[in-house]
């Protein structure tokens, strides 16, 4: 039986390391940068649906300290039914 050297032509070792690592050094000049648009600043700010909820939070406040808030037992007991029906 006769072996034969395996030639593997065009590998270099030493040659991919220095390829390696030209792309680090270039990747390390790039700075990046993030930019925000107006669209998505103004969606970030309060929506009006956080102001009305906020509004109905302080009346039922207003309402449960003044003792003028009831209760509707019927409905709490049929919707507490339908949350463990589900």
């Amino acid at each position: 039986m006769k072996i034969q050297k395996v030639h593997l032509y065009g590998v270099n070792p030493y040659r991919a390391q220095d390829t390696k690592s030209d792309l680090v050094k270039n990747r390390q000049a790039v700075n990046d940068r993030l930019e925000i648009s107006n669209t998505a600043k103004h969606l970030s700010g309060t929506t009006s649906f956080e102001a009305v909820r906020q509004q109905k939070v302080e009346d039922l406040k207003s309402r449960v300290q003044d003792g003028s808030y009831q209760v509707d037992a019927r409905e709490l007991a049929v919707n507490l039914l339908n949350q463990y029906r589900r």
